[in-house]
């Protein structure tokens, strides 16, 4: 059976040799496919029996191959999404180093306020102290000037009730001298009737009593006279009755005053008593406070040194954590570059595979944000506008939307996913125009969305 015939053996090697050559072509066209990348050609049909378990072997080597090639892939985008997740948590421990030298900055200035404010009290205290003996001797001074103006008082006080006596003596005088005027009178009315009973019995006596006619009309003159006098009299003692008793008045309303004066003379002294107590108690209170004062001041310096000091240890780790976030990134970047080389490769992704892969383009780009914050990067907001062109928009609009569609963690998704990439280049564009607050405003809904985005793709991969 391993025999044949010449014509036979003349005319199989060339059948075979033309099975051979085309089976050859075949295999050869596969293999530049594969060399190029392209490792979802099928596998080559060749007629001859001996090729084609050669072209089986060989696409189960390349089946074998890619599964290995996808599986490294895999634990690439593994390592680049636990790598962006460091990179995340050394972000958010720079925000907080910020945060901390912000508060221990602010903390400083308010201990230097302090500080001042204590050095202050304590020359304040010295020149209030010097005030205080100040305002004790003046006080001891006028507490001094109202006991002479007490003493004062009451002589002034005591000459007046004298000068009251007098004056009640006087209206008394003008009383007696009153009833003495009284009498005079009645004698200058008998006086005058007297001499008017003279004139009649001269004028009866004739020319023998013209003589004492004369003397009896002189006699009623007198009497005129004195009754006019003492009518005169009268009135002034009248009008110096009125003005004693005005005086009197007087000297009653001014006693009243005086009782008043020395009443709030009285009243002036032990206020002015108490007032020098509180001014020795004020002087006490200072002369404690100034030895108190300078014990703060050097607390507070102590204090300012220490948060000095922690202020550079502070910067320090934000610097470090700085560094090694720059240094995270690198790493970042290079493994996604293999990670993006290995995937443009048309390989056989699994459903999961692709969401995965999604799921950690998602989460660099949230770094690439937080990179660009930290000035190791420079980013173009037209770069992340549409949402519609990463791996994950794209696998949203074509096989997600019709595999997912219905779902309503799928609707979230799409909703996040869109306001994320809004959200990033909004971001990018405050952080041209040097909005820094806006930027962390921005950071801090970037990452929400972020998690909204990541948590609906875990619920999807549960249904795969």
């Amino acid at each position: 059976m391993f025999f044949s015939s010449k014509k036979e053996s003349a005319q199989q090697p060339e059948r075979t040799a033309a099975f051979d050559k085309t089976d050859i072509q075949a295999l050869e066209a596969y293999l530049k496919k594969l060399s190029g990348g392209d490792f979802s050609a099928p596998e080559p049909r060749v007629r001859s029996t001996e090729l084609q378990g050669v072209a089986r072997e060989l696409t189960n080597f390349v089946q074998a191959q890619q599964r290995r090639y996808i599986d490294l892939l895999m634990e690439i985008n593994d390592s680049v999404t636990d790598e962006s997740k460091s990179s995340g948590v050394l972000n958010n421990i720079a925000t907080e180093y910020e945060h901390i030298m912000q508060t221990v900055n602010e903390l400083m200035r308010v201990v230097d306020g302090m500080a001042e404010a204590i050095n202050g009290l304590a020359g304040s205290a010295s020149e209030t102290s010097r005030q205080t003996d100040v305002g004790r001797d003046a006080m001891s001074h006028t507490s001094s000037s109202v006991q002479s103006v007490a003493a004062e008082t009451g002589h002034a006080q005591q000459s007046l009730q004298g000068m009251n006596q007098s004056v009640e003596q006087l209206h008394a005088s003008t009383a007696s001298i009153d009833n003495l005027v009284a009498v005079v009178n009645g004698i200058a009315e008998q006086t005058n009737l007297l001499a008017l009973n003279a004139s009649i019995e001269a004028a009866r006596a004739g020319e023998h009593g013209r003589g004492f006619s004369v003397v009896a009309e002189e006699v009623r003159k007198l009497a005129e006279q004195s009754k006019q006098s003492v009518g005169e009299i009268s009135e002034q003692l009248s009008r110096i009755r009125t003005g004693a008793e005005g005086i009197a008045q007087e000297f009653t309303q001014m006693d009243r005053s005086f009782q008043s004066n020395v009443t709030a003379v009285g009243e002036a002294q032990t206020h002015t008593s108490r007032l020098v107590d509180v001014f020795d108690g004020i002087g006490k209170a200072i002369s404690d406070l100034a030895p108190m004062a300078e014990e703060q001041s050097a607390s507070f310096e102590e204090m300012n040194a220490t948060l000095r000091n922690a202020m550079e240890n502070v910067h320090k780790l934000n610097t470090y954590t700085k560094e090694c976030n720059k240094d995270i990134y690198e790493v970042l970047r290079r493994c996604n570059a293999m990670r993006m080389k290995a995937g443009s490769l048309n390989l056989p992704f699994s459903e999961k595979d692709v969401i995965s892969l999604a799921k950690t383009d998602h989460l660099i780009w949230k770094t690439r944000i937080e990179q660009m914050i930290w000035g190791n990067i420079e980013l173009k907001a037209a770069d992340v506008a549409d949402s519609s062109l990463c791996r994950l928009g794209k696998w949203y609009h074509a096989t997600g939307q019709a595999k997912y569609g219905s779902l309503p963690e799928f609707s979230k998704l799409g909703q996040a996913h869109d306001r994320f990439h809004k959200i990033c280049a909004e971001a990018i564009d405050a952080y041209h125009s040097q909005k820094t607050a806006k930027v962390r405003e921005y950071l801090l809904e970037i990452g929400a969305l972020s998690d909204e985005v990541i948590g609906a793709l875990d619920s999807l991969m549960a249904r795969v």
